[in-house]
């Protein structure tokens, strides 16, 4: 009983004691929750008030909370040890006032070094590095130099059309190619098209240019011309443009000058249109015009001749392929008149059939950047043809 009895009073005394307990951990979450409150405030005030630029002042904001009285925190009936406590080191920062942010003034700042329109291309200032001085006056002795892509010889033979032609019951085979050879800037150039008939060449067009790159898509031409095949043969001096126009048009555009005073322009363009990745369909146009008329060799003063037709090629390899189509050919002027009293056409439906291909060759791995490399290839070439390839 002596047992049961103490018990009691202890739990009696338990009871009487844990609503202050309870009073007093709710005062301290509380308070605890207004100081927090209060600090995210103030840290929430600071950026906005840094971020205020002129002609954007922000208002100083300030926290207009009224601090409590030691009588009017007693009357709020906070009995107990809490009464008692020392909250003079508990100030919330949110009975704080803020202080007002500075004005930042923006147009009293020197924006001269800030430019913009000196980023946006123009000359380059007098005190620039200079962008090929990547070596310091350092060369590399008696090595041989770095060897770019550029410096490469390379090869290419392209023959655009070889083909069979029937018109009015005549088979005639037309031919279209060039080669050349040499690096990216300058480069060796070989073109002839013509006509051979019985095995005979006609209206056969031979030149050798030198071509020289402009720009990625266009170079330079110059160079001479030779026309053979019929009973006159022809020299001319040639200078023109050969490159692809804008949506990859490409272009051969060249001038004559000839002995006499001739002249001459031809004008030849291809477009190639992918109806799939190996069908292709190319329409083409050629056009050729003369200052002089020529009766030799067929041709009129001005227009003399102009081809138009389509080419439907399939591609078995991007190298080689096949291909069938329709061409319409006309002569006009007094060549046409010349045709005419022969018994001949001056106009032609073509049906063609024929083959493109094309091919690459890189010449040699390195590029004569001096006078050791060209004499140790001249001596290896002269060693494969004495004793044959």
């Amino acid at each position: 009983m002596a047992m049961l009895s103490q018990y009691q009073q202890q739990r009696n005394q338990m009871l009487s004691i844990r609503p202050a307990l309870v009073e007093g951990f709710m005062r301290k979450l509380i308070l605890s929750l207004a100081i927090i409150a209060g600090s995210v405030g103030e840290l929430c005030a600071e950026p906005q008030a840094a971020g205020a630029h002129a002609g954007h002042q922000h208002k100083p904001q300030t926290t207009t909370a009224k601090t409590m009285t030691a009588e009017e925190h007693a009357a709020m009936g906070h009995m107990g040890g809490h009464a008692g406590m020392d909250h003079s080191k508990h100030q919330s920062a949110a009975t704080a006032e803020t202080q007002p942010a500075p004005a930042h003034d923006m147009a009293a700042m020197d924006h001269s070094s800030h430019s913009m329109g000196a980023m946006q291309g123009g000359d380059a200032p007098a005190d620039a590095r200079d962008a090929n001085a990547y070596n310091d006056g350092y060369g590399f002795g008696d090595l041989h130099p770095q060897h770019m892509g550029d410096q490469e010889i390379i090869a290419m033979l392209l023959v655009d059309r070889l083909e069979n032609t029937s018109s009015s019951g005549d088979n005639v085979v037309n031919y279209d190619w060039q080669a050349w050879v040499g690096k990216t800037y300058d480069r060796l150039v070989v073109r002839a098209e013509g006509e051979i008939d019985k095995g005979a060449f006609l209206n056969a067009r031979n030149e050798v240019l030198w071509g020289h790159a402009l720009s990625p898509f266009w170079d330079s031409q110059l160079g001479m011309r030779y026309d053979a095949g019929m009973k006159t043969e022809r020299g001319w001096f040639a200078a023109g443009l050969q490159g692809f126009a804008p949506y990859w048009l490409y272009v051969e555009a060249t001038a004559y000058v000839g002995e006499e005073g001739r002249t001459a322009f031809r004008l030849e363009t291809e477009y190639d249109l992918l109806l799939s990745q190996q069908w292709i369909l190319q329409p083409r146009m050629e056009a050729n015009f003369y200052g002089k008329r020529d009766d030799s060799r067929l041709v009129s003063s001005g227009l003399s001749d102009f081809e138009a037709g389509l080419r439907l090629r399939y591609e078995i390899k991007r190298e080689f392929a096949p291909y069938i189509g329709v061409e319409w050919a006309g002569t006009f002027g007094s060549a046409a008149d010349l045709l005419k009293a022969a018994g001949t056409s001056a106009e032609q439906l073509r049906f063609v059939a024929g083959v493109h291909f094309w091919f690459v060759k890189r010449m040699f791995p390195f590029a004569f950047g001096n006078t050791a490399s060209f004499l140790v290839f001249n001596a290896i070439f002269a060693e494969f043809y004495r004793h044959g390839f």
